[in-house]
């Protein structure tokens, strides 16, 4: 087996700040070491609306960094993630938090099941 089918990421946030090129975000980064491409949905649940949710490929032996920012969820808005893939895969879920006098990064495995 190579990663896992159900992925679960309870801390998600987008932080509101950019310094030159750099712009805080979050990425969920996803590798595919399998032999079939997998497709996965991805519910981003929230404390004052109802879900949304998006969909993604990943080919075979491929590796896919989805910019959560571009998918349009609201910054500095407490979320949090759940995954269904149709193939095992393995998650990650990286933050970038940059402003006027400070430069972070958070990164974290989520918690899988079959």
């Amino acid at each position: 087996m190579n990663g896992a089918r159900k992925w679960f990421f309870p801390d998600g946030y987008i932080p509101r700040g950019k310094r030159g090129y750099l712009v805080s975000h979050e990425s969920l980064c996803i590798m595919n070491a399998g032999e079939e491409a997998a497709r996965i949905k991805i519910w981003f649940f929230f404390e004052d609306r109802d879900p949304i949710v998006h969909e993604v490929e990943v080919p075979a032996r491929r590796s896919l960094h989805l910019r959560l920012d571009k998918l349009g969820i609201p910054r500095c808005k407490p979320y949090s993630i759940m995954a269904e893939s149709t193939t095992p895969v393995v998650m990650q879920l990286s933050r970038l938090d940059v402003g006027k006098n400070h430069h972070t990064l958070m990164t974290t495995i989520g918690y899988w099941e079959e």
